[in-house]
């Protein structure tokens, strides 16, 4: 958690993120349930090496998951966020 404000991004209760912005960049706090953590550190590999070395050190996040703290200062780094984005809440498959 950072001082001021703060966007947060949830869609059907799942929540995505929070962005706290800075001059040039946001910095973003990421949870994840341990139901997760699987797909999680597969993905993983396949990051940036930032990313990956965040999602493998996670830490606990209140018992319930777990949480990173990385600055989106970069497209690549957005792009991986996406992903993650894509494993927590995996698209509804149309009939």
């Amino acid at each position: 958690m950072m001082p001021g404000w703060n966007l947060k991004f949830q869609k059907s209760g799942a929540a995505f993120g929070t962005w706290y912005p800075k001059p040039d960049a946001f910095d973003v706090m990421f949870i994840w349930s341990y139901k997760l953590d699987q797909e999680m550190m597969l993905l993983a590999p396949t990051l940036t090496a930032q990313m990956a070395e965040h999602v493998q050190q996670a830490a606990d996040f209140m018992k319930n998951g777990r949480c990173i703290m990385f600055q989106a200062d970069s497209a690549e780094v957005v792009e991986d966020y996406k992903r993650m984005c894509a494993i927590k809440k995996a698209p509804a498959l149309r009939a």
